[in-house]
C-alpha cells in the first residue's frame, strides 16, 4: 500500500524534516522505498502553549516598556527643572551677597538695572568702552545725579568669582574719593 502525505499540512511549521543518502563523489538515484515517522508531540497543546507563552511574555513587556520609558522622562524633565531652579537660587543668592557685602564697606552707590539701562542707552555697542573678566564695560549718563558713568554688565558666562568682582568693584569706588 502506498499513498502521499504532505507534512506540512499536519505538522506546525516550525517543525522540520530532512532526509539524506550520500555516494560519496559518484551520482546514483535513491529511492526511498520505506519511511516511518513516530511523535510524541501533541500538535494542538504545543501551539497552545507557544501561543501563551507568546502572550505572557507580550503582555508583560510592553506594558514594563512603556512605564520605564515614562519613568526615565519624567526623571529627566525633573532633573532639568530642579537644576535651573538650583542655579536660579544660587544666582539670586550670590547678587544678594555681592550687594551685602559692598554695602558693608564705603562701596558703590547702587542703581536699579532699568536706570542703568536707560543709562547707557539699553547697553548699546556705541557706548561699549571694552570687555573685562566680568563682562562689557559701558559708559553712561546719569540723568538724575548729572554725571557720567562706567557701567559693567555681568555675563552669564564669567568665570570670575565673587571675591574677585568685590575686589574690583572696591578698587574702582576707592579711585572716586
Amino acid at each position: 500500500m502506498s499513498y502521499k502525505r504532505y507534512l506540512f499540512q499536519v505538522l506546525p511549521s516550525w517543525v522540520i524534516i530532512g532526509i539524506t543518502a550520500s555516494t560519496g563523489q559518484f551520482m546514483e538515484k535513491h529511492t526511498l522505498q520505506y519511511w516511518d515517522f513516530n511523535s510524541s508531540l501533541d500538535i494542538t497543546e504545543e501551539s497552545k502553549t507557544i501561543s501563551q507563552k507568546l502572550k505572557l511574555t507580550v503582555g508583560i513587556t510592553v506594558p514594563l516598556g512603556v512605564i520605564s520609558t515614562v519613568c526615565i522622562l519624567a526623571y529627566t524633565i525633573r532633573s532639568t527643572f530642579r537644576k535651573r531652579h538650583r542655579e536660579e537660587a544660587v544666582e539670586t543668592i550670590n547678587l544678594t551677597s555681592i550687594n551685602e557685602d559692598l554695602e558693608q564697606g564705603a562701596g558703590p552707590k547702587s542703581f536699579s538695572y532699568r536706570d542703568l539701562a536707560l543709562a547707557t542707552n539699553n547697553f548699546t555697542d556705541d557706548l561699549k568702552l571694552g570687555e573685562g573678566g566680568f563682562g562689557c564695560v559701558y559708559r553712561g549718563f546719569m540723568t538724575r545725579e548729572r554725571r557720567l558713568v562706567a557701567v559693567k554688565k555681568i555675563s552669564k558666562g564669567s568665570k570670575q568669582g565673587k571675591k574677585e568682582y568685590i575686589t574690583e568693584v572696591k578698587i574702582i569706588s576707592s579711585l572716586r574719593h
